[in-house]
């Protein structure tokens, strides 16, 4: 079991708003960018990876336990990256 923190007031909020709709993704952001040219695919997944694994604010959690929200941080086990060209895609696909 990964330890467990307490959350600043911030994530609370945003955690009871999750709660409350959680049909509105609100504070879910997507980026997109545009590589042009050829995609080493290999390095940039490493480097992705890599950026998770130092960053504790891409890999944090909220966990709802019956004394309320509590942190917590995924140790490994996170879905790798993955690279999908859009390019050759005829029909796209919801990706979860």
């Amino acid at each position: 079991m990964s330890p467990q923190y307490p959350i600043t007031q911030s994530q609370s909020l945003i955690w009871a708003g999750a709660k409350l709709a959680p049909e509105i993704p609100l504070y879910e952001s997507v980026f997109t960018f545009e590589i042009l040219g050829d995609l080493d695919s290999a390095a940039f997944c490493r480097a992705f990876d890599r950026l998770v694994e130092q960053n504790d604010a891409l890999r944090m959690r909220i966990a709802d336990k019956s004394s309320g929200p509590v942190g917590t941080f995924v140790q490994g086990g996170m879905p790798g990256c993955e690279v999908v060209d859009l390019v050759t895609t005829t029909e796209l696909e919801p990706i979860v």
